[in-house]
C-alpha cells in the first residue's frame, strides 16, 4: 500500500515501512501493551491509528521512550564550531553526573558554561518527566554536529572575495542509569 500523504504518492512509507492489505496495523492498545507508546491523553497524535503513516510516526515520536532509563536533553544553534566544543564533550563521556558537572565548572573554556547549563537541563528532565533518581544517572553519551553556518564575505585582493564561515553545533546529551553499564568516575 502506498502513503500518498506521507511521501508525496512516489514510494513507500519511510524508513523503508511498507503496509500491505494483510499486514497487522497497529492499534493503540497494542502500541501500550508492547510499551511502544504511551496512553493517547499523552501521545496527542491527531491522526487515525488505522492510517499506515501513522506507526510511522508513532514510531519516530515514541522511539525514544523505549527505554525509560535514558534522559534526553538538547542544545541547537550554539555558536561554537563543532571541533572546539567536541574537546570538553569527549572529556565527560561515561562520567558521572556530579563529576561531571565538576570537571565542567573547573574548565576555562567558553562552551563549559553552556555545557553544564544542558547538564542541569538533563537532570531537571530525569527528576521531573521521568521520575529518575539523579544520583544513579551518568553521561550515556553526547555528540555534537554541525549546525546551520553563517556565510559572511570579506575582501581581498584584486576585486575577490573570501568566505567566512561562522559555524554553529547542536549538541545531544543521553543520561543513563548506573545500573546498565559501567561508569568511570
Amino acid at each position: 500500500m502506498r502513503c500518498p500523504r506521507f511521501c508525496g504518492g512516489k514510494g513507500s512509507l519511510k524508513l523503508g515501512h511498507t503496509v500491505s492489505k494483510t499486514s497487522r496495523i497497529p492499534t493503540e492498545d497494542s502500541l501500550i501493551t508492547e510499551g511502544l507508546a504511551r496512553p493517547s491523553t499523552t501521545l496527542g497524535t491527531p491522526w487515525p491509528l488505522d492510517h499506515p503513516s501513522v506507526f510511522t510516526r508513532v514510531f519516530l515520536r515514541m522511539r525514544g521512550h523505549m527505554n525509560m532509563k535514558e534522559v534526553t536533553a538538547q542544545l541547537n544553534r550554539f555558536r561554537m564550531s563543532p571541533r572546539k566544543v567536541r574537546l570538553l564533550t569527549s572529556l565527560i563521556k561515561g562520567m558521572a553526573v556530579p563529576s561531571a558537572l565538576v570537571e565542567l565548572e573547573r574548565r576555562p573554556g567558553r562552551a563549559a558554561g553552556p555545557l553544564v547549563k544542558l547538564l542541569k537541563s538533563a537532570l531537571a528532565n530525569a527528576s521531573h518527566n521521568a521520575k529518575i533518581d539523579t544520583n544513579d544517572l551518568y553521561v550515556k553519551d553526547i555528540y555534537v554536529n554541525e549546525g546551520a553556518m553563517l556565510k559572511r564575505s570579506r575582501p581581498r585582493a584584486f576585486g575577490r572575495a573570501a568566505m567566512i564561515r561562522k559555524r554553529t553545533s547542536c549538541i545531544s546529551l543521553v543520561l543513563g542509569t548506573k545500573e546498565e553499564s559501567k561508569v568511570k568516575s
